[in-house]
């Protein structure tokens, strides 16, 4: 079981704007979980605007997230075990362009990487963690 610990919008992409989920498995301050979806950002009459997720079974989009019916790009885990450890995994098995990987290595290394060794630095400050290393 996992809490979880924030929903971070990052935005600027070429191809995609994300929003990042954070978890950590309950009494174990050492690994952060994240799963990646990507959002689009709409306006509408009167200057209305919001964030839409990607529906995972067509090409529609609702404004409510479902982890459900929300597609996710990728999902992983970032741990410190004497050196910085991450894991990628992609939950569809869909085909994707390498610039389109390209753009999914940029999300990790950018932000969600940085994100979760700072946020695993404060959980335990007392650990020595290399920072140079990703």
């Amino acid at each position: 079981m996992s809490r979880d610990i924030e929903r971070i919008k990052f935005t600027g992409g070429e191809y995609y704007d994300v929003e990042v989920h954070f978890s950590a498995p309950h009494n174990y301050n050492h690994i952060i979980e994240f799963k990646i979806y990507p959002i689009s950002h709409w306006t509408g009459l009167n200057d209305e605007s919001g964030w839409s997720y990607y529906n995972k079974t067509d090409s529609n989009h609702h404004d409510i997230f479902s982890e459900e019916d929300s597609k996710m790009l990728f999902y992983g885990s970032y741990r410190w075990r004497g050196v910085w450890e991450s894991r990628i995994y992609f939950p569809d098995g869909e085909e994707y362009w390498g610039s389109e990987l390209m753009e999914m290595a940029r999300i990790f290394k950018e932000w969600v990487a940085p994100w979760c060794k700072e946020w695993l630095q404060k959980q335990q400050p007392e650990l020595l963690m290399d920072d140079d290393l990703i």
